[in-house]
């Protein structure tokens, strides 16, 4: 049964701590199951002055999601907004019985949108480019993956409510912070860089960020494959970045060798 919790005592006043945003997360999901009471916690009702302390602008970053057991990473950061415009249109997740029957398949969903853009998807990554040219300080891109397993099939992240601590994350490096290494499809927090609450061990963040540039060859070709159905419609930058990765994933594989 869910339990809500009470703020640490130690945390400022009027502030909920990074623990405390995650049992509310929990509390207004046993909510909509009709697991927990309706009452929130107090320390949530509570925050006042947070509006005072936001940044002044209104979307530091763009996550794009995508369901995949193996090879991608819990969260990584794209290195500009041309290299997340790239990460944004190779999306492509696993299928679930829900959606189609079938468990497991893979399907190219570019920035989730396919389903709903009324156009050519090449000059839809266009827009994306001029957009960016257009900004004088763009969001910054990343890509989330909460659903990758281990050996065992188990999910390695708990998932709901501690998405919070990705996040966390996610708006660090939005301020020039956040520890990251830089691999070969964009920086992945190091294994200490998210705080876990102490949910995840060590050795499972590790599993959860490792990036295997062997593992990505294939995902090149398919890459390359899928951009080759738009023709001249495909914007240039996105054969540049798609090129960039290969040719990062062969000097990858030449160290290692």
């Amino acid at each position: 049964m869910a339990r809500s919790r009470t703020p640490r005592r130690n945390a400022p006043a009027g502030r909920v701590t990074l623990d405390d945003a995650v049992a509310l997360t929990a509390l207004n999901r046993a909510r909509v199951t009709g697991r927990a009471p309706v009452r929130m916690p107090n320390a949530v009702l509570e925050y006042k002055g947070a509006s005072d302390d936001l940044p002044r602008h209104l979307t530091p970053a763009i996550l794009f999601g995508a369901r995949r057991q193996r090879r991608v990473p819990l969260v990584f950061h794209a290195r500009n907004w041309q290299h997340g415009t790239f990460l944004g249109a190779t999306l492509s997740s696993e299928t679930t019985a829900a959606a189609t029957g079938k468990v497991g398949v893979l399907r190219r969903d570019p920035m989730a949108m396919l389903p709903f853009c009324g156009y050519n998807m090449g000059d839809y990554f266009r827009h994306w480019l001029e957009i960016g040219k257009a900004l004088t300080a763009p969001p910054q891109i990343f890509r989330v993956n909460w659903f990758r397993t281990g050996d065992d099939g188990k999910f390695l992240w708990p998932g709901f409510g501690d998405n919070l601590r990705v996040l966390k994350w996610i708006l660090e490096r939005c301020d020039g912070q956040g520890r990251a290494v830089d691999t070969v499809i964009g920086a992945v927090p190091t294994v200490d860089a998210i705080d876990t609450g102490g949910k995840v061990p060590p050795d499972r963040m590790k599993a959860l960020l490792s990036v295997d540039p062997a593992e990505w060859v294939e995902a090149v070709a398919a890459q390359e494959e899928f951009f080759a159905q738009y023709g001249s419609r495909l914007p240039k930058q996105m054969h540049e970045e798609q090129e960039r990765l290969a040719r990062a994933i062969e000097e990858a594989a030449s160290i290692g060798s």
